[in-house]
Formats: C-alpha cells, sequence, structure tokens
C-alpha cells in the first residue's frame, strides 16, 4: 500500500508466538484515512483506495504523529528507506491528474480545502503557489490553481458521497 512496502509480503513474519502477522487492521485504517482525505491516496482511475492503493509516504507523517507513532514517521521521512542505492526498486509514479496532484501536495503543506455555505474555503494556497513556482510547473496562476484544487476537491466529494450512499436504500 505504502509506495515501495507491501504489507502482504510480510505474510512470512511471525510474532514470537510463531503466530503469523495480521495487517488487516492496518490496511482498514490506512484506507479508511485514504478516504476520508488525511493522508494523500493515488487510487486506480474510476476505483476507490483499496489494499492496492498507493499512499503518499510523506502524507503519512503528520497521520502517524497524530497516532502517537513518531518514531515510525520518522523511520518512513528518512531518505534512506527509499533509496535505490540500497537495492530496493522504486515503482514508477502512476499518472495523477495534476488537480488530484495540487490537492494533495496542499494537504502536505498543511492547507486544505473545505466546501462551506456554498464556498469554497481554501486555506495554504499561498504555500502551494510558491512550491509549485519554486518546481517549474506550468500554469501557476492562483485562478488556474484555485480552479484545479476545486475540481480535484469535488472528485473526492464525489467519492467519498458514492461510498457512504453505496448501503442507502437497501432494507427491505
Amino acid at each position: 500500500m505504502m509506495n515501495g512496502v507491501d504489507p502482504h509480503a510480510m505474510g512470512d513474519v511471525t510474532d514470537r508466538n510463531g503466530d503469523a502477522l495480521d495487517f488487516s487492521d492496518e490496511t482498514q485504517r490506512l484506507i479508511s484515512a485514504a478516504l476520508v482525505g488525511e493522508i494523500s491516496a493515488y487510487p486506480v482511475a474510476g476505483q476507490l483506495p483499496n489494499s492496492s492503493t498507493e499512499i503518499s509516504v510523506a502524507s503519512l507523517g503528520p497521520w502517524l504523529r497524530g497516532l502517537g507513532n513518531v518514531d515510525l514517521a520518522d523511520a518512513l521521512g528518512s531518505p534512506k528507506h527509499n533509496s535505490p542505492s540500497q537495492g530496493a526498486s522504486i515503482p514508477a509514479a502512476p499518472h495523477i491528474p495534476e488537480s488530484e496532484r495540487r490537492l494533495a501536495r496542499l494537504r502536505e503543506l498543511g492547507g486544505d480545502v473545505k466546501y462551506v455555505q456554498a464556498r469554497y474555503r481554501i486555506t495554504g494556497i499561498v504555500k502551494l503557489i510558491k512550491s509549485e513556482i519554486d518546481s517549474g510547473a506550468a500554469r501557476c496562476s492562483q485562478k488556474t490553481i484555485r480552479a484545479d484544487l476545486q475540481e480535484a476537491f469535488d472528485a473526492e466529494r464525489s467519492a467519498k458521497t458514492a461510498v457512504f450512499g453505496a448501503g442507502l436504500g437497501q432494507r427491505r
């Protein structure tokens, strides 16, 4: 699920009693965090986050710290964990729409988008604009970035609504 770390590959790992470790709870927590936007996830287009979804390691740091896992957050933030010189292969990043990438980056910088009283409230957009300009990205005007953030937020909100509304109306 995390880029370069597959929890399913740890099936041979056992606890001190020799029992295989079960990561289903951890996987479900990551999926839930991705669904509500606590971490940045990159699901396959048209699908909701699942156990195969790639997650931005940078977005895991604040989330893990919030759960009290400071050591793990620090360990994941260390560049030595993703260093190709250590023999770890880094898979090619999936194509992420520009609007979704910008929304994920905004959240990594501590900002967010909310829809309140028929208006978008975007915090941290100045940091995002500066980051986009510094990285040499095209289309860096505030108007363009704001439109991208609104588009990505609407798509995310539609996906959440589809998940939470899927079970409604099925009572007999």
